[in-house]
């Protein structure tokens, strides 16, 4: 082997090495999260039809089947901003259309913990809006 790419090696095996120690420190989770919430976006945009429709067929053979147009979108959190999933949203077409996420909020009523998930026509959380007459049918859970 070559000198060159033995210090090619090197400086590899050293970048991942620095990559891992950046993902265990407090820097690392936040740079995991944009990475997980880039990830969940990857996710749900390639694979978004795919997995609306084995929701429907599953939804179908057990007598459950939506009524209206769906479609899978990322959740994320109002409050942070931080992609936590998947959601499948419910409702007449052009409404679903409209839907571009669902955003969870977490509130505390009565004294009870209580997650709201909103389904709305932007990911940007200074602009959400909620989009009327759809509601959310599905949560999907992208472990990563």
């Amino acid at each position: 082997m070559s000198r060159y790419r033995y210090w090619k090696r090197v400086a590899v095996l050293g970048l991942v090495a620095m990559i891992a120690v950046a993902l265990t420190t407090s820097a690392g989770a936040r740079i995991g999260g944009v990475l997980k919430g880039a990830a969940i976006v990857a996710v749900v945009s390639q694979f978004g039809g795919q997995i609306d429709s084995g929701i429907n067929s599953a939804l179908g053979g057990k007598g459950a089947a939506v009524n209206g147009a769906t479609k899978v979108v990322p959740i994320f959190s109002a409050g942070r901003g931080a992609y936590l999933g998947a959601a499948q949203v419910a409702g007449p077409k052009e409404n679903v259309d409209m839907v571009k996420g669902v955003a969870q909020f977490e509130l505390r009523l009565a004294g009870f913990r209580t997650e709201v998930m909103v389904p709305v026509n932007s990911i940007d959380v200074t602009k959400l809006h909620r989009v009327q007459d759809v509601g959310v049918s599905a949560i999907i859970d992208i472990r990563m």
